[in-house]
């Protein structure tokens, strides 16, 4: 993933994107939460491109992660699953994604970050020239790998009430069109690879930004 302080050659020309995630610690289910800097989270939706500018966040963080381990190892088979399982039941704007995922058991949503929660700065922005729009991550130094595929699920759900009807159709569409990429043999383990997979899904979901 790059790093967000790199934005040389890079351009965040559309509105502020950035949103904090933050996984607690101790006895599952851990607290977790996801924050919006630049927007008003008592608002119930966003709407219009800016709604799907968060969609298109959270399948460039999902192709990251992926991104990060070989399609044999442990979490990607896991990562693979919860986003089967999701998949399979759909995503609705009242969607409880961490249950669908199976994971509810192991880390939980709350409106405000918990102490000593592991930070990470997600950041989309366009990148010069070419149209296209990456994921910038300021990521949390001491994320397990546990840590980090779960997190996948949390911002998901921790988006999802920040978008407005279309983009939820965005999101699950866009997520099914990620598993398809995947399953017909896309090779998605790196991030520049990653990257083409999450704005193709989002272009093909019907995606606007």
């Amino acid at each position: 993933m790059t790093e967000i302080s790199d934005i040389s050659g890079r351009v965040p020309d559309l509105p502020r994107c950035t949103v904090h995630l933050y996984m607690g610690t101790g006895v599952p289910p851990v607290p977790c939460a996801v924050r919006v800097p630049d927007f008003d989270q008592t608002l119930v939706t966003c709407s219009g491109p800016r709604s799907q500018l968060y969609v298109l966040l959270g399948l460039h963080y999902c192709a990251s992660v992926f991104a990060r381990y070989p399609k044999s190892e442990r979490h990607a088979a896991e990562l693979l699953e919860m986003s089967r399982l999701i998949i399979e039941e759909g995503i609705w704007p009242d969607s409880d994604l961490l249950r669908y995922a199976g994971i509810n058991d192991r880390v939980r949503l709350v409106e405000q970050p918990p102490p000593g929660a592991k930070l990470t700065t997600l950041q989309l922005v366009r990148r010069t020239g070419a149209g296209e729009f990456e994921l910038l991550v300021d990521p949390a130094r001491d994320m397990t790998g546990d840590e980090t595929i779960l997190s996948v699920v949390v911002l998901l759900q921790g988006l999802l009430p920040l978008l407005d009807a279309t983009a939820v159709k965005v999101l699950d569409h866009g997520l099914r069109y990620a598993k398809s990429f995947q399953d017909e043999g896309m090779d998605y383990t790196n991030l520049e690879a990653a990257r083409s997979m999450a704005n193709r899904a989002f272009r093909e979901a019907g995606g606007q930004a």
